[in-house]
């Protein structure tokens, strides 16, 4: 199950799925193929276990989490081994190489995905990323549990903390995302993950009409409205306080402790109370959601799923907790329709094109406006660029389920992927965000560790 460096396993089954995509109603549904066809996969759900057929099969029955140690890198305890304690040691889940192959006729689009070498398809390296959304340690990311997720950081502050982490860090790039993607797709015949796996932690809110309602010194909590705290706010989740919305000026990535009610003279309302150290309440100051803690989803062991579909819980999918923050690109750089690709991670930059020699330019033009994602370009070079080509999906039923974000601005571009907090239905696996230039920082972007085998 651990042998991701085995490039052939002779005789391997081929897993497959395919759509048809010439059509204005592409459908988020892909039908199975090859010995795909007549398996389940389902998430778990709280205490309801999803049956998961291809948690048995290769390369999928290869993805597993593991704990090593921060200075030599060496494997300490794979996950359910005595050892294995995700918040001491760097965690990082190991993706087995497998062979693949995307192609389109002039009716479907089809991807397989095998453990063994098949005809006409490419290998994919095998990769690890940090099971969690990258948090700062000293002047390095990590993958750890109980973390804050590292935030109001740049694209290029991203990579440097992340080359930080040790020999052949990286950080996140298409070649590792996509790979995880068509994990993703042909598992569950979609890549609408919010339907087929969970909402995710995107439906958090944010807004600045939850402002303090009472001044208090040296304190725990915050006083707010009943009406928008109620079944709003939940304990464990993160949040934020500040003058301005998202601003953190007054407390930073703090998590819920307990929610009860208030009232005192005039003021009803609910307190919230939450963790760290006391601060300052003024009148007119306002909580908001943030991207939660690692390791919420840590109970769930290796099975996909979330503790509750209600929007507000993180998820795991293939041994990545998504907690609602973006994740930076490393190696993709746009400039209006065009995108270009560096497939070589010691090489990328910011505002670079094909005039630099490590990058290339994909041959599908890419949408120069928001809207939902209908149908992914291909690119027979680079078939596992999977970067949308043509907006007029939805939410639910058509194209991939999540939203696209870009524009028409004469100026270079970052990418960013899987949705924040309050994105709601617009969120997803495949969400893009294009539309930031590479000095952008927010609590809502961060990044992902990757490492490549040695």
């Amino acid at each position: 199950m651990r042998a991701a460096g085995v490039h052939t396993q002779v005789g391997a089954p081929i897993y497959g799925v395919k759509r048809v995509w010439n059509t204005e109603n592409v459908s988020d549904t892909w039908e199975r193929t090859d010995a795909s066809v007549g398996m389940e996969a389902n998430p778990t759900i709280g205490t309801k276990i999803g049956k998961d057929d291809f948690s048995y099969v290769m390369p999928w029955a290869g993805i597993v989490s593991k704990c090593c140690d921060m200075d030599t890198g060496e494997t300490v305890a794979y996950i359910g081994e005595p050892g294995y304690d995700p918040t001491k040691y760097m965690v990082l889940t190991e993706y087995p190489g497998f062979y693949f192959k995307r192609w389109r006729d002039d009716t479907y689009e089809y991807v397989q995905i095998s453990a063994g070498t098949f005809d006409g398809a490419v290998y994919i390296e095998p990769w690890e990323w940090g099971r969690y959304p990258s948090s700062l340690m000293g002047s390095k990311h990590v993958s750890m549990s109980g973390k804050h997720p590292d935030c109001r950081i740049t694209r290029a502050t991203v990579r440097t903390r992340s080359k930080a982490a040790g020999e052949g860090f990286y950080s996140m790039d298409s070649t590792s995302y996509w790979a995880y993607s068509m994990l993703v797709l042909v598992k569950y015949a979609s890549l609408n993950t919010q339907e087929k796996v969970c909402k995710g932690y995107y439906y958090l809110r944010y807004t600045d009409q939850d402002k303090a309602l009472v001044a208090e010194q040296s304190t725990n909590r915050i006083v707010i409205a009943l009406a928008t705290a109620a079944n709003e706010y939940l304990v464990g989740n993160a949040v934020e306080i500040g003058t301005s919305l998202g601003g953190a000026q007054v407390a930073k990535q703090r998590l819920i402790t307990r929610v009860e009610d208030y009232s005192s003279g005039s003021v009803t309302g609910k307190a919230i109370y939450f963790d760290g150290d006391p601060v300052n309440i003024a009148v007119g100051n306002i909580i908001s959601h943030c991207a939660n803690i690692s390791g919420t989803t840590d109970s769930l062991g290796m099975k996909d799923g979330c503790l509750a579909n209600d929007g507000k819980h993180a998820m795991l999918l293939l041994g990545h907790e998504h907690n609602g923050q973006y994740a930076f690109v490393d190696n993709v750089n746009r400039y209006q329709d065009k995108l270009y690709v560096c497939y070589d991670n010691t090489a990328t930059k910011d505002n670079v094109g094909d005039t630099d020699p490590n990058y290339k330019a994909l041959s599908f033009a890419f949408p120069t406006t928001s809207g939902w994602q209908l149908l992914e370009g291909f690119d027979q070079e680079h078939p596992l660029e999977m970067w949308c080509e043509k907006l007029g999906g939805s939410s639910v039923g058509k194209g991939n389920g999540a939203y696209l974000w870009s524009n028409n601005n004469a100026a270079w571009f970052v990418l960013s992927v899987f949705g924040n907090a309050y994105n709601g239905a617009n969120a997803g696996l495949p969400c893009v965000v294009a539309y930031n230039g590479s000095g952008f920082a927010n609590w809502i972007i961060g990044g992902v560790l990757l490492k490549k085998r040695q």
